[in-house]
């Protein structure tokens, strides 16, 4: 019997549900839901500075989540996660003056968190990603807005729906919830593309790429 193309790599440590193909697309559905990604990237890039970065966000766990989907291979798997971080740290780090800064330290410190433990991954995403969406809405409440924002509010909601379809999947309860976590999570990017994006929000003079 022949071995199957990704045989070489090292296995992932975290393993969804269903059954692996031995092809090069080892997890159909999971790979072929990341296009949701890249869908969401396509949109934002129309917009301005900061709708760019989350379109780059986008791309980057499109890219990589199909890669970790179609090999199920560690480094790839390495790879998704950190990809991730992307979006968390970009969220986080809109929080502060010096963005670019901010950025690159989280997101160096957060995949060296996964390097020594890959399964702490999806928790500490989510600690970020809470942690970023809290921290904007301290600011709006300063500024004296009252009103959730619309497109911050579908963020949330996306994302708290996500993670029950993730743990669906991660649990043996619903095969195929991986997938719906993929377009889930890439509605909320282009969400808070939007939000971060606005004229309203993006005039303010703490958002400084650099």
């Amino acid at each position: 019997m022949s071995a199957c193309p990704w045989d070489g790599f090292r296995p992932a440590v975290m393993q969804f549900c269903g059954s692996q193909a031995c092809a090069w697309v080892a997890q159909p559905p999971s790979t072929a839901s990341c296009a949701a990604y890249l869908l969401a990237a396509a949109w934002l890039v129309r917009g301005g500075p900061v709708a760019r970065c989350f379109a780059a966000a986008a791309l980057a766990i499109g890219v990589a989540s199909a890669l970790f989907h179609a090999s199920n291979a560690y480094v790839f798997e390495l790879l998704d996660i950190a990809s991730m971080y992307s979006l968390s740290c970009l969220l986080v780090a809109l929080a502060f003056r010096r963005v670019g800064a901010v950025f690159w330290a989280l997101l160096v410190a957060s995949v060296a968190v996964i390097l020594g433990s890959v399964d702490a991954g999806n928790g500490l995403f989510g600690a970020e990603l809470a942690a970023g969406i809290g921290l904007e809405l301290v600011r709006l409440r300063r500024r004296g807005v009252t009103r959730l924002p619309r497109a911050l509010g579908v963020a949330g909601a996306l994302f708290a729906a996500a993670y029950a379809f993730w743990n669906l999947d991660y649990y043996g309860l619903f095969c195929g919830g991986h997938a719906v976590w993929h377009v889930l999570t890439a509605g909320a990017l282009a969400a808070l593309g939007r939000h971060f994006g606005s004229p309203l929000t993006a005039a303010s003079p703490r958002f400084n790429i650099r």
